[in-house]
């Protein structure tokens, strides 16, 4: 039985998350070693499934440093200030 089509939302969550804790931006192997997805995965959600989310501080042949868009990291970091409930955490983020 195969998986429904669509992103995963544990991995998109774990590269928001990624993303997050580097404000200044991040290159896409630090991301995966982050998450523990593999390269190529992440390159793909970043291009597909994030490309609004995100955008490219430096982009060359071997290196592509991307990071949240300002009014996206704003947002996301009101959320992380508001107090959240035990039940509200993911299980996957400890």
């Amino acid at each position: 039985m195969s998986r429904k089509a669509g992103p995963d939302n544990v991995k998109l969550e774990l590269i928001l998350y990624a993303l997050r804790t580097s404000p200044h931006g991040s290159w896409v192997r630090d991301i995966a070693k982050k998450t523990g997805l593999k390269k190529s995965t992440v390159s793909n959600y970043l291009n597909t499934y994030l490309a609004d989310k995100v955008e490219v501080v430096h982009d060359s042949e071997h290196i592509k440093i991307v990071k949240l868009k300002k009014e996206i990291a704003e947002v996301e970091r009101q959320a992380m200030q508001e107090p959240m409930e035990l039940e509200d955490v993911p299980d996957y983020i400890s």
